[in-house]
């Protein structure tokens, strides 16, 4: 015995198919809108990275006449009688090494100060990873006896503002020993802001 079947209304199924159809084109409409306001925000942000690369190729002559009105004495401008505008360049007209040349090799005091920080940041991120994911792993992982009152007691320090830190910091570098040296330095970051950034991800 066959059964017949409901047939449905072919006015129904149409509007259910034009209303997914709008639904699907709002929502790529939607995306789109998004994806067009993210690329011009990237694009703003990525500009002054790309534009100071492209000028670091600049002679000191060319940057001086191009971005006079910013790098240029306020007595010229003054002079003048009037602004000036910056003239933005993308490539500049004679591709050189010159600036590279003098911050690396003529006059060094950069790569003093970069080594500088490189010696002081160096210890206190590999430190900081290695004392801040033991301790994070005992508060996490571990059951003993004061565990919590031990972290109520670190979270508390944690909300203390840095200068409170000072003169207690200086007092223990003075008794170790370590005053006019890189480790007064080391090791109070890598043994507090290390650990409680990693305290704060728990």
């Amino acid at each position: 015995m066959e059964t017949s079947r409901p047939v449905r209304p072919s006015g129904l199924i149409g509007t259910k198919k034009s209303a997914s159809a709008r639904r699907r084109n709002a929502r790529i409409g939607r995306q789109t809108a998004l994806i067009a306001v993210l690329s011009v925000l990237a694009a703003a942000f990525i500009f002054p990275l790309v534009m100071t690369f492209t000028n670091s190729f600049m002679s000191e002559t060319e940057i001086s006449a191009n971005y006079a009105a910013i790098s240029g004495s306020i007595s010229d401008q003054s002079d003048g009688g009037g602004s000036q505008f910056v003239k933005l360049k993308w490539i500049p007209d004679l591709a050189t090494l010159s600036q590279y040349y003098t911050v690396l090799i003529k006059k060094p005091q950069f790569l003093f100060l970069f080594w500088n920080s490189v010696l002081m940041t160096l210890p206190i991120i590999v430190g900081g990873i290695v004392v801040a994911s033991l301790a994070a792993y005992a508060f996490s992982q571990l059951r003993f006896r004061l565990r919590e009152p031990l972290f109520f007691m670190y979270i508390v320090t944690m909300l203390m503002p840095y200068q409170v830190t000072l003169v207690p910091n200086f007092i223990v570098a003075d008794r170790l020993g370590l005053i006019d040296s890189y480790f007064s330095i080391i090791f109070p970051a890598f043994l507090v802001h290390s650990v409680s950034s990693c305290y704060g991800s728990l």
